[in-house]
């Protein structure tokens, strides 16, 4: 028996029932579904995976809704019924033109849909955990247009770390991070790393740069860092 032939099937036993109770309870175990899927579900997905899932949600909802108007109309064109001279009973035509209207509303629906999906695409950050002396900081670094407007971050009093990140919401195109030592007279540049057009990876474990072990001179002090390319909701 295929998935059309037991929606038809519940349709019918609903009708005959008229099992509201079972249609107001099944929308209220979709409230919990549906928040959970956009908050744990989709936090650790791809973009296009993230479209994808909320569509295919969107879809199922809709059809879901489309029949629950069907059952509805079809359990009040029976109830329903008026009156006619010489005993003739005729179903009210709202009743009729209920599943006309939730079929003319349907593409707007999905339309509607769409546009939120696509809406909703995450943007990117670049996503960094520096260890130093027993601290740790995280900074979450947002695209720019000009790398020179970016400031390193001080570590500590001793270190200095910068990351750009060129590119926009749709594209990096590279990113570039420096590590610096603050000497009594000047800054030492430790480390430079850049990377070219790099994506967000489909396992959230995994990083952009790996660990990174830096050591200052003389006395050797000790700066580690990860960083990974991440998406974050708007």
């Amino acid at each position: 028996m295929g998935p059309g032939r037991v929606l038809s099937f519940a349709r019918a036993a609903l009708r005959r029932r008229g099992a509201r109770p079972v249609w107001v309870a099944g929308a209220l175990l979709l409230v919990p579904a549906v928040v959970k899927r956009p908050l744990l579900d989709l936090a650790v997905t791809g973009t296009v995976a993230r479209i994808v899932a909320f569509i295919g949600v969107g879809v199922m909802m809709i059809a879901i809704g489309s029949a629950a108007l069907r059952a509805a109309a079809a359990t009040g064109s029976q109830s329903l019924m008026t009156s006619q001279p010489g005993g003739h009973e005729m179903p009210l035509r709202r009743m009729k033109q209920q599943p006309a209207t939730a079929r003319r509303r349907c593409p707007a629906l999905l339309l509607s849909l769409l546009a939120a999906a696509f809406s909703a695409t995450a943007d990117p950050r670049l996503r960094c955990q520096i260890e130093q002396g027993g601290t740790v900081q995280v900074l979450d670094v947002a695209p720019v247009a000009d790398p020179y407007s970016v400031a390193p971050v001080t570590i500590n009093g001793r270190f200095r770390f910068k990351a750009v990140v060129i590119g926009d919401a749709r594209r990096i195109a590279y990113i570039n991070l420096y590590t610096y030592f603050q000497t009594e007279r000047r800054l030492v540049l430790l480390h430079q790393a850049k990377y070219i057009a790099p994506t967000i990876a489909s396992d959230p474990a995994a990083t952009l740069t790996g660990w990174n072990y830096l050591y200052s001179p003389g006395r050797e002090r000790e700066l580690q860092y990860r960083c990974t390319l991440v998406e974050v909701a708007p």
